[in-house]
């Protein structure tokens, strides 16, 4: 935990900036400090790491299963998320886009505004988090897109461990919560976890490098803080923004 000399809030071990006051509390490696300037249109995606399969947006040709049960529009999860979009469905999961309904006295998911950052901060026990720990740039009010996953078998819980790290870093999504719900169609096992597209098949050769450097930059982060892989990492672990 790291003390803010100036407002004395709580902060994440390695915050780089006050998550209250967004006073620099020290600074960050050359190599993962976020670009200042605004980045070009075909500069804008960055390479997203996970840890976890992140299973990001199932290609548009999947096909729905009309006899499974479909959440109505406006649907809650778990008293926390609401509905936006259904995106992908088999007879053993469903996936949907959804949202945080952010209440003034809980603490909810957010997203830095610089749009050469872009981290996701998963709440803390220190309470609602103002500005960004990696680059000090306010954070977004309202919710980020997020992604849930709605499985017939519980295959999530042992990501409990990962999402009490509250792991903060630009180029990591982590798990943000999981939890299950009794469904007329029996039990259903929910994981979330911010939104993501696939890699492309065939990426630009230009970012390539910078994608590379950011992969780097992520797992060393992980590591830091006791995630591996093993042999376990597939593609399905890797998106963009």
């Amino acid at each position: 935990m790291t003390i803010c000399p100036r407002c004395k809030a709580e902060n994440r071990p390695e915050a780089a900036f006050c998550s209250r006051c967004g006073m620099i509390l020290f600074a960050q490696p050359a190599s993962t400090k976020p670009f200042e300037e605004e980045p070009s249109d075909t500069e804008a995606t960055q390479a997203e790491t996970a840890p976890l399969e992140a299973n990001p947006a199932k290609p548009a040709e999947a096909v729905f299963v009309s006899s499974y049960p479909r959440r109505m529009e406006g649907s809650i999860f778990g008293e926390r998320f609401k509905y936006d979009a259904l995106i992908y469905q088999d007879e053993h999961e469903t996936h949907y886009t959804v949202s945080e309904q952010c209440r003034p006295e809980v603490a909810c998911v957010r997203m830095c505004s610089n749009s050469a950052c872009r981290t996701i901060h998963i709440p803390s026990e220190a309470g609602q988090e103002q500005f960004c720990t990696f680059c000090g740039s306010p954070l977004e009010e309202g919710s980020p897109l997020l992604l849930l996953q709605e499985a017939d078998n519980d295959r999530f819980s042992g990501l409990q461990p990962i999402i009490d790290l509250h792991l903060a870093h630009p180029n990591v999504h982590p798990p943000v919560s999981i939890f299950q719900q009794e469904q007329p169609g029996g039990m259903r096992y929910c994981l979330v976890t911010p939104f993501s597209q696939e890699l492309p098949s065939q990426p630009e050769g230009s970012k390539v490098l910078q994608w590379g450097l950011q992969l780097a930059e992520s797992l060393d982060y992980l590591h830091a803080h006791g995630i591996a892989f093993g042999e376990t990492l597939d593609p399905t672990s890797f998106g963009i923004m």
